[in-house]
This record gives C-alpha cells, structure tokens and sequence, in this order.
C-alpha cells in the first residue's frame, strides 16, 4: 500500500521548459542591450561556462543548476564585468521563470487528495534548495508538502540514489510503500524504481520509451476517480 508520494517539481508540477525559455530570453535581451553583447556569442559562452562547472565537479553536481556561476562563468568568458550584472541576471532570470510558472491542471486537487487519506506528500528534485522552495511558494503548493529534498541537501543529482534514499528515509515508510512521479524517464523513473520505489512519468512535456507506455500518464485530473486517485496500475 502506498504511504507516500514524491514529486519532482520541474517539467512535473508545472511547465518549467517555457519559464525556462522566456527566462532565458530575457536575460539575453538584457546582455545584448546592457552590454553589447551578440546573441550568438552569449548563448556559445554560457554553454562553455556549463562545461567548464561539470568538468570541475562533475555533471551530476547540483552546483551546475546554480544560475549565478553560470552567468559569473559566462561573463568571465566574454571579459565582460562580473558586478553588477551577474547578480542581476541571476535575479531576471529567476524572477522570470517564477512569475510564469502556473501549477499543472488537476494537480492542487490530487496533492489535497493525498494530503486527506494521511499519505506522505514529498519533493525530490534536482537544483539547489533556495529556489526549489521558491517555486513550491510561487504555485501556492508548498502547504502541502512534508518534506521537501533537493540534489542540493543529497548531494548529487538524479538519478543517483542518494536523493532517492533520503526521500525514503524522511518518509518512514519502505521503498515499496512510496511512489515517484517525475519527467524524466532516466532520472526519475529509472532511478526510483532503482530504489526499490514504485515509479509514475508525468509525460505531457516528455517522450519516455514506448514500452514504458503502463508508467505514464499525462493528465492530473484524469487520474482522480471520486475519493481514489490512479496512477497507471496503482490505485491510492
């Protein structure tokens, strides 16, 4: 029987890749205009900014997720000055991504739904802690959760399975008693499953494999039935 139930928040509890692009886009804007900079040239220099952050520390690191060094990165790569402008595209572009962020159809009704039948309600995300509880805010979701673990606190991202067994371990309840809902198919759904967790893909904003097909679904609201919630073959 499923005692409790982990989110990943990205691309699961709302629609982070459009944030993402208009946030993106407004922090290139502002390079451009404020500092003369191509659009060609910043986007090739934030990438080799990523690249050089996951050489130093590794690709799983959750520092990589951190905005200010990508851009202190990027910045550092154009010869262009770090203060003020650093701190200010952290902030536009955060500020950016959280005032387009909107909940997922149906999913403030299934978290109250779980939050009555006593299940433990969790978030497991990669990124690091500070924003991740921004967003939870930003969606008005954050009551409803009793505990909350990013790569940050684990120390590595998804889907390695230091983040999974926290989520465990803060739960209370045994692998086979919680179940994951996430995104990504390598990273939420392998990895859980890894765990010994049971797995859900949230696909409206991702292509698992086909013959995952049984462990997704796209729709919150298509998985409330009266009082009980159905998630691919588990019924909560």
């Amino acid at each position: 029987m499923i005692q409790a139930v982990f989110f990943d928040i990205d691309d699961t509890l709302y629609h982070f890749t459009e944030a993402n692009r208009l946030a993106a886009s407004e922090v290139e804007t502002y390079v451009c205009k404020e500092l003369k900079i191509e659009s060609d040239a910043w986007k090739d220099a934030v990438k080799q900014a990523q690249l050089r952050i996951g050489a130093r520390l590794g690709q799983s690191s959750p520092t990589t997720h951190n905005r200010q060094i990508r851009f202190q990165n990027a910045l550092e790569i154009l010869h262009k000055p770090i203060y003020p402008h650093g701190t200010k595209l952290y902030q536009l572009y955060w500020d950016t991504v959280l005032k387009n962020a909107v909940p997922e159809p149906g999913v403030e009704r299934m978290l109250d739904l779980l939050k009555k039948k006593g299940i433990h309600l969790g978030i497991g995300s990669d990124m690091t802690s500070y924003i991740q509880n921004k967003k939870l805010e930003r969606l008005g979701l954050a009551p409803y959760f009793d505990s909350v673990i990013t790569s940050e606190e684990a120390g590595s991202d998804k889907p390695n399975s230091s983040i999974f067994r926290l989520c465990i371990e803060k739960s209370g309840c045994a692998p086979e008693e919680c179940l994951f809902i996430g995104d990504n198919w390598e990273k939420d759904v392998a990895g859980a499953c890894a765990a010994g967790m049971h797995c859900a893909c949230y696909s409206r904003y991702s292509r698992p494999p086909g013959w995952g097909e049984e462990y997704c679904f796209n729709s919150y609201e298509d998985c409330i039935q009266g009082d009980r919630i159905r998630i691919g073959k588990l019924t909560i």
